[in-house]
């Protein structure tokens, strides 16, 4: 009975990083959605977002599998090659040591650093993040930072990422798309 987003008209353009700003609840979460074809808009036309790479609230892992292995299943259950795990993994700052480690006995910051990874892999089109640097600490921030500069610029890889604090963003973004009430 409500739209969640409406009116809205966007272009991205490959190897740029867009920053979708606002506060709590006015449909950044649901713009991503649509982009990264997890819902369907009721009207209107999304395209070009073939070969996307994503990170939404409330994806959840493999607790008893390690990064690799969460990687590997990710890989099989979605169709796309492994051939990137490793510098998807690089570009979060987990080592190959720390990817052999069971998600289980890792902390919520190296979990959230793994989803990042995760919609990393198919880092040759479009990556959505959804509020990555959620329980991320300040270093680890940087860490992902950095990590996805580089991937813009290795890969020409387009990166949308959504957060309510500009601060926590702007060093990475060429473009800031605000939105409020949708």
């Amino acid at each position: 009975s409500q739209n969640a987003v409406n009116g809205i008209s966007l272009e991205f353009e490959k190897g740029r990083t867009y920053g979708i700003i606002g506060p709590n609840g006015v449909g950044k979460t649901t713009l991503l959605s649509l982009l990264a074809g997890i819902i369907k808009p009721d009207e209107g036309e999304i395209s070009g977002f073939d070969k996307t790479g994503v990170l939404i609230q409330g994806i959840g892992m493999y607790d008893e599998a390690d990064a690799n292995e969460n990687l590997e299943i990710f890989c099989q259950e979605t169709g796309v090659s492994c051939k990137n795990n490793k510098y998807a993994l690089s570009l979060v700052g987990i080592s190959e040591n720390q990817a052999k480690v069971k998600l289980k006995a890792c902390s919520q910051g190296f979990k959230q650093r793994m989803l990042i990874a995760r919609s990393l892999v198919r880092c040759e089109g479009v990556v959505i993040l959804d509020e990555p640097f959620t329980a991320l600490d300040y270093d680890n921030v940087k860490v992902v930072s950095d990590g996805l500069v580089k991937l813009v610029k290795d890969k020409s890889t387009t990166v949308i990422v959504s957060s309510h604090r500009l601060q926590e963003i702007e060093k990475i973004i060429d473009t800031a798309i605000f939105i409020n009430a949708g």
